[in-house]
C-alpha cells in the first residue's frame, strides 16, 4: 500500500496555457502555488487541469483531486 505524502490540493488557477495549482502540506496546512514542472516537498506536478493535479516523485506517480470522491458508509 503506497504512503500518504500528507499533501492535498486546495485549488487550480488555469489561463490558456498558464496552469497552476495550490498544494498544502496537510501537516502545518503550508502550501503554495506551484506551475508545471516546478516542485513542492520533492514532489515535481506535471499536469494540471480542472479536476486536479499529478505529481511525480522517484517514478511514483500521485494524483491530487480537486473534489475527492466520497465513499459511501
Amino acid at each position: 500500500m503506497p504512503v500518504d505524502p500528507g499533501l492535498v490540493l486546495g485549488g487550480v488557477a488555469i489561463d490558456g496555457v498558464f496552469r497552476k495549482a495550490y498544494i498544502l502540506n496537510k501537516a502545518n496546512r503550508e502550501g503554495t502555488w506551484v506551475t508545471e514542472g516546478e516542485t513542492f516537498m520533492g514532489w515535481t506536478v506535471y499536469a494540471v487541469d480542472s479536476e486536479g493535479a499529478k505529481l511525480r516523485q522517484s517514478g511514483k506517480d500521485l494524483t491530487l483531486e480537486l473534489y475527492p470522491k466520497v465513499l459511501p458508509n
